[in-house]
């Protein structure tokens, strides 16, 4: 990890804005009422980002966005870099680190909200996005994709969108062995069990982080924050940084697994 960039507020989402390759996307995140740019808010909402360049082969596999480190790439075809950082914004917005009794999440716990978390950013950079708008599929992957097979729906989006729930859910459990894009998705859905395992020994001393800065932050539209949180937040990062990775041991023993291949759904 390298080039660590801290944002805050309005000059996160300014940030965010910057990000954004297509027109698709920048004109969704100046529209209040558009999907893009409420998830950028709920983002912006919860705290600060700390965008960063990867330093080491091993991060590519890091999935750092959970504790709220985002890493900044640039994919051949603009739109994908956009589908990128979609699904890592989806994934800080929906991010819990409590359960519904306000206490901070178990190990157990924690695996569910992984597996939801991972259920909404990709559905929504895999599937809904292209719902939203229908230009961007041209612009993507000149092959099939998984959304290819479901047509946007002309009225009741969310009932639609559970459908489409649904219909992961059964690839997770039964797919088609014979389908090369419904295997993708099964590999990968198990993939992220694998990570899971790798990462609940730390889940809580993460959360309990992450809490913290949250305390100091949800619902307070101001473009500071408490100095003492991001100290403390910012000290944690770097005691747990080795040779410029952040918990290098799970990091690598991940990479490790993978071989420094992701299988990512939205590409089939």
């Amino acid at each position: 990890m390298k080039n660590v960039r801290r944002y805050i507020r309005t000059d996160l989402v300014n940030h965010i804005g910057s990000l954004w390759q297509t027109d698709e996307f920048r004109n969704a995140h100046n529209d209040p009422n558009s999907p893009i740019r409420k998830c950028v808010d709920a983002v912006a909402n919860k705290g600060p980002l700390w965008f960063y360049d990867m330093s080491d082969p091993i991060e590519r596999t890091q999935f750092s966005s959970w504790w709220r480190h985002v890493q900044t790439r640039h994919y051949d075809i603009p739109a994908v870099t956009d589908l990128y950082y979609y699904h890592e914004l989806t994934h800080i917005a929906n991010h819990r680190n409590s359960n519904y009794k306000c206490e901070l999440l178990s190990e157990d716990e924690w695996d569910g909200s992984v597996y939801e978390e991972e259920m909404i950013a990709s559905l929504e950079s895999e599937v809904f996005v292209y719902w939203y708008f229908p230009t961007l599929r041209a612009k993507t992957f000149p092959f099939e994709i998984w959304a290819d097979r479901f047509q946007a729906p002309t009225e009741k989006l969310e009932s639609a969108k559970w459908d489409i729930r649904e219909a992961r859910v059964k690839i997770f459990r039964e797919p088609n062995f014979d389908d090369p894009i419904e295997m993708s998705i099964h590999k990968y859905n198990n993939q992220n069990m694998i990570w899971c395992n790798y990462w609940r020994g730390v889940s809580r001393e993460i959360n309990d982080k992450l809490r913290w800065i949250e305390l100091h932050c949800d619902g307070l539209w101001v473009d500071t924050i408490n100095p003492k949180a991001l100290e403390q937040f910012e000290q944690f990062i770097a005691e747990n940084t080795t040779e410029g990775v952040v918990f290098r041991k799970q990091t690598r023993l991940f990479h490790e697994y993978t071989k420094g291949t992701i299988i990512t759904a939205f590409k089939g």
